[in-house]
């Protein structure tokens, strides 16, 4: 769950304060998303070093990606929580199709731009693409798809919140998920799996896979009484992958600080 990016932070947050560098939390979490590029080898976007640095407590964080300017929403979930569930999935990113998912999306807009349509995915709304969608080959049709959707369900989400609709919200994680398995294709069986245990538990709002994909975490959010239930079935998670998932039951948290100082 964006490991790499807490590390990052959380290094180049300790050596800002030992030397008082003073380095503005957007300026830090760019240098992080530098280092991912340049040494780890994956080409993320800003999210993970931005919520990391920037993160509050009780709120969900809207980055606009363009202009890189935020805006704290409120994210009360009521008696529920966040569930995290690691499939423990072994995977490298570098070597996964993550980068290739990147490319492929560039090469979307390259194809656009040269008809004269778009600069970036973000000018294409879900309108637009069923004019656009024509001139695309698959699979780039699909991972366009998705780019855009999923905008679409990010503005919808932060309606959703401001409003504390957290059926509505849930709703969406579901879309997610299902537009991650079938239009990005970064989904896999472990990931569908514990996604669909969590949205078929009553009490759950909804569920999906977070992060780059082909492994690590996914998301339920669960009413409170609802989450022994959830973790049960995740005995079976064991017996038919033989992997043991780990759970963690959170809140919306402040991002980096300082724990100990001497």
């Amino acid at each position: 769950l964006a490991s790499s990016a807490a590390l990052e932070i959380a290094v180049a947050y300790a050596i800002d304060q030992i030397y008082k560098l003073k380095i503005p939390g957007l300026e830090l979490a760019q240098i992080c998303q530098q280092a991912e590029h340049e040494v780890v080898g994956v080409r993320v976007g800003i999210m993970d070093q931005y919520i990391s640095r920037m993160g509050k407590a009780n709120t969900a964080l809207f980055i606009d990606c363009r202009t890189l300017k935020s805006e704290y929403i409120p994210f009360d979930l009521g008696s529920a929580k966040i569930v995290i569930t690691n499939s423990n999935v072994p995977r490298r990113l570098a070597t996964s199709k993550y980068n290739e998912r990147v490319f492929e999306c560039q090469e979307a807009v390259k194809i656009l731009e040269s008809n004269g349509k778009v600069q970036t995915l973000r000018d294409v709304s879900v309108e637009d693409f069923e004019t656009l969608k024509g001139l695309l080959p698959e699979p780039l049709n699909n991972r366009v798809l998705h780019v855009i959707s999923e905008n679409a369900r990010v503005l919808q989400a932060k309606d959703l919140l401001k409003s504390k609709n957290l059926e509505g919200f849930g709703k969406l994680l579901q879309e997610s998920h299902q537009s991650l398995k079938d239009d990005f294709e970064v989904s896999c069986d472990e990931l569908d799996w514990l996604a669909d245990a969590a949205n078929q538990t009553p009490g759950c709002y909804g569920a999906r896979m977070v992060g780059a994909g082909f492994g690590g975490c996914t998301i339920a959010l669960l009413q409170e009484n609802a989450i022994k239930e959830y973790k049960k079935k995740l005995e079976d998670y064991e017996t038919k992958f033989g992997i043991r998932a780990v759970t963690y039951d959170t809140l919306p948290m402040d991002g980096v600080s300082i724990i100990w100082k001497k």
